[in-house]
């Protein structure tokens, strides 16, 4: 028998919005600026980012808690 590697598993925005806490239009501007992973469409109105690279990315980030924050000027 072949050991499969365990599937994927998927995140809505709505798990995203509570995981991360940060909001919506946050995370599609870190899509935006190319700094976070991007969506996955699965159908016309569903969108899914898969858990693995989510956590990635968290890990990534807490490496830099340290380091100072550069903020963004306001408009």
């Amino acid at each position: 028998m072949v050991d499969l590697p365990p599937p994927p598993v998927f995140l809505r925005m709505e798990q995203m919005v509570a995981r991360l806490a940060i909001s919506r239009s946050t995370i599609y501007r870190l899509i935006k600026e190319e700094s976070f992973p991007r969506q996955i469409r699965i159908s016309h109105r569903v969108a899914v980012w898969i858990e693995s690279e989510v956590d990635a990315w968290m890990m990534s980030h807490s490496e830099l808690r340290d380091l100072p924050v550069k903020r963004r000027s306001r408009r």
